[in-house]
């Protein structure tokens, strides 16, 4: 997760999921001695750090924006809008991941909501990367939970690629 990002500081702060509170205290630790108070050598609790990392990035968010920009370009994808309860929880009625999305195109498609049943679970494997296609095999999709992570862009990819192949040959058979 890129928070920050300018010509005269470079910043990029990645928890993943997987850390624990202790972890996520040495990181802080590291950023606020890195780039906010380099003579501080005090141990400090992991809320007077996370603080001070809010307020960092709300001054350099705010020297950001206040300038004079002509032309401004912003990209976000899946998941800028997600906002989280201070346990870490996601908070469902703001915002979606890839994996929100993921989950609800899959669910239509192939799921127990599927009333056309237009492909058959099978079928759509075909179109995950190979390290994907036996993690979808074991979906459930009564149960959320068994959903797993994958790049929803280059499944849309690979499926644009084969429909693209099944009108050159339609066209082919036609000639």
């Amino acid at each position: 997760m890129q928070l920050y990002r300018d010509k005269e500081i470079d910043i990029e702060l990645s928890l993943p999921d997987k850390y624990n509170k202790q972890d996520k205290k040495k990181a802080l630790s590291k950023f606020y001695r890195d780039k906010i108070n380099p003579d501080d050598d005090n141990d400090h609790d992991f809320v007077f750090l996370e603080k001070q990392l809010h307020k960092f990035l709300k001054r350099a968010v705010l020297r950001f924006i206040s300038k004079d920009y002509s032309n401004v370009v912003l990209l976000v994808g899946a998941g800028a809008s997600v906002v989280t309860n201070e346990n870490g929880n996601i908070n469902s009625n703001y915002g979606k991941t890839m994996q929100d999305i993921s989950w609800n195109i899959f669910n239509q498609l192939y799921g127990t909501n599927n009333l056309e049943e237009y492909l058959d679970e099978k079928d759509a494997k075909i179109f995950l990367p190979k390290d994907q296609q036996e993690k979808f095999e074991k979906v459930n999709f009564d149960d959320e939970s068994t959903w797993f992570s994958f790049p929803l862009e280059e499944y849309i990819s690979n499926l644009n690629l084969y429909i693209q192949d099944a009108e050159m040959e339609t066209v082919k058979s036609f000639v």
